[in-house]
């Protein structure tokens, strides 16, 4: 598959890809790179912080959630996620 290296939608697109089929840190790598590219990309930033919130790691999630709330403020699915991810992370400490 080619890819635009300097296209921010891609590798998220990409990096979604990766995560479906359970290359989790390719996918994260993908995903980290569109947000390089594009910090803006609320898509990006959710799907990373939902590979993380996945991979029980509350912290990192709670930080890229809040950042795709901040960026798609009413966007439920984000909400509820980050509200989860911040429960979790406090329940661990």
């Amino acid at each position: 598959m080619a890819i635009d290296e300097n296209d921010a939608r891609s590798w998220g697109d990409l990096g979604l890809a990766l995560l479906m089929s359970r290359q989790e840190e390719a996918g994260e790598e993908a995903l980290g790179r569109a947000l390089v590219l594009d910090p803006e990309l609320a898509a990006a930033w959710y799907n990373r912080g939902l590979a993380r919130y996945f991979a029980g790691r509350w912290n990192e999630a709670v930080a890229d959630l809040e950042r795709a709330h901040e960026l798609a403020p009413g966007n439920e699915a984000v909400a509820q996620l980050l509200r989860q991810a911040a429960q979790r992370a406090n329940l661990k400490r």
